[in-house]
């Protein structure tokens, strides 16, 4: 793991910038490991907007217990009725991509150009299935070096993308409102993706 962050290291920015949404972790790595991929919209206009995110967490020495977690957050400004769900899976349910950009936690799926899935916790369930598009480069929030250094651990990246499709992934049940809302507001003009990790191993 250490001779690959040295070798991407000596690689030049345009070659970072095509790795930047790939994942870092390695399946049985026994150090601790955090990883996300999150995605948030506004509405163009009113206060709404969304905020969903695929993370892997893997316990320090403890590769077994891996799991993933799917996120899922809706924020109303006009009602102030924000919701939040969450649901997780074994890591043995789950795949992040390491040679190209891709998350799936369970049925749950991020990847190129679009996403799907549907969480379920507190009586509300968020569910999506959403598109977007867009050429824009990652945008490095740290010098180049810093991701492939141990300092500091935690590393963050992001990029920005128009959503142009959104629609409700589930049929009518107890967060059916908030499944109308998530539609609503993925109509957003711009999108953005950001990707962070932390390595304590490291």
């Amino acid at each position: 793991m250490v001779n690959d962050e040295i070798e991407l290291a000596r690689q030049p920015q345009v070659s970072m910038a095509a790795q930047a949404n790939h994942a870092r972790y390695q399946p049985g790595q026994r150090a601790g490991h955090y990883e996300s991929f999150f995605l948030r919209a506004n509405h163009p206009t009113r206060p709404l907007a969304f905020w969903i995110r695929y993370t892997l967490f893997s316990p320090d020495r403890r590769p077994q217990d891996a799991i993933g977690e799917l996120w899922a957050v809706l924020f109303d400004g006009n009602t102030g009725g924000h919701v939040a769900v969450k649901r997780e899976a074994p890591f043995s349910q789950c795949s992040f991509k390491t040679t190209g950009f891709g998350a799936q936690i369970d049925d749950a799926r991020l990847e190129p150009g679009q996403l799907q899935g549907a969480a379920t916790s507190s009586g509300h369930t968020i569910a999506w299935t959403l598109a977007y598009s867009g050429a824009d480069q990652p945008l490095f929030l740290l010098p180049l070096n810093f991701y492939t250094s141990a300092f500091p651990k935690a590393k963050s990246l992001g990029c920005r993308w128009r959503c142009s499709d959104a629609h409700r992934a589930a049929p009518p049940g107890p967060g059916d409102g908030a499944q109308r809302a998530l539609a609503d507001r993925a109509r957003a003009r711009v999108l953005w993706l950001l990707c962070t990790w932390d390595r304590p191993g490291v």
